[in-house]
């Protein structure tokens, strides 16, 4: 994800994403990234016939440029 495009020149403040509650791959990605785990849905997603759960993330343009100096 190139975080100084979207912050820099889209002047984005907060970035969201979401995933289901399964999905273990995107769970690490998102945290790898710097992502934070914000909100747990309950039976929000139509997947294959069945509502899963959500797990919703976010990243603040603060978050990201205080991780980059570390």
């Amino acid at each position: 994800m190139c975080f100084k495009f979207l912050f820099f020149e889209l002047k984005l403040h907060r970035i969201t994403a979401g995933c289901a509650t399964e999905n273990i791959a995107s769970i690490k990605v998102l945290e790898k990234a710097g992502f934070k785990k914000e909100a747990h849905h309950r039976k929000i997603l139509p997947i294959r016939g069945q509502w899963i759960d959500n797990y919703e993330f976010a990243i603040l343009e603060e978050d990201h440029f205080k991780s980059a100096l570390e």
